[in-house]
């Protein structure tokens, strides 16, 4: 799927990483609502707690999102016409027959952004990666029993339950 990325391809081919995605959507929503539902106890805390995880996840996070693509997209496209654009040479063109502004706007800007976008794509593919194997590494009970803990924790826990208790 990441080699065809293209203005051309047909969208029904995505159809499984669509689905994928949904599916990710399908089991985080439950999975917050029910660790919410058993440590929270009040309904007024539950839809706090359900509310604020909305904030930074669609709008702080989406925010980051769409700054992070467009610096790394805006970066890649520039160097990537920067090493291209090295080839273009005077002695190499018929400036007689040649149509910059077709060629700008046709094949070479195209095929620029292309290149731009599996670029970008493909670092996050990567990222993604090594992110969950990170994850996966750290639910390994030796692994996670081994990893130094918050010195803070404990306490904040402790004054919590004493407030609550009150």
């Amino acid at each position: 799927m990441y080699s065809s990325v293209s203005m051309d391809v047909n969208i029904e081919q995505y159809r499984l990483a669509i689905m994928f995605r949904g599916f990710g959507y399908g089991v985080l929503a439950p999975t917050l609502m029910w660790a919410l539902d058993e440590s929270v106890p009040s309904l007024e805390q539950f839809f706090m707690g359900l509310f604020l995880f909305n904030i930074v996840h669609m709008y702080l996070g989406g925010a980051m999102g769409y700054g992070f693509y467009t610096t790394i997209f805006s970066h890649f496209l520039n160097e990537d016409m920067m090493h291209s654009g090295r080839q273009l040479t005077l002695t190499n063109l018929d400036l007689s027959h040649f149509d910059f502004g077709e060629f700008m706007g046709g094949s070479y800007l195209h095929s620029m952004m292309l290149v731009a976008i599996k670029q970008v794509y493909g670092y996050v593919i990567w990222f993604s990666l090594l992110l969950a194997s990170i994850f996966l590494l750290c639910d390994i009970p030796a692994v996670r029993t081994n990893i130094r803990k918050v010195p803070r924790w404990p306490v904040f826990a402790i004054e919590y339950l004493a407030r609550k208790h009150r």
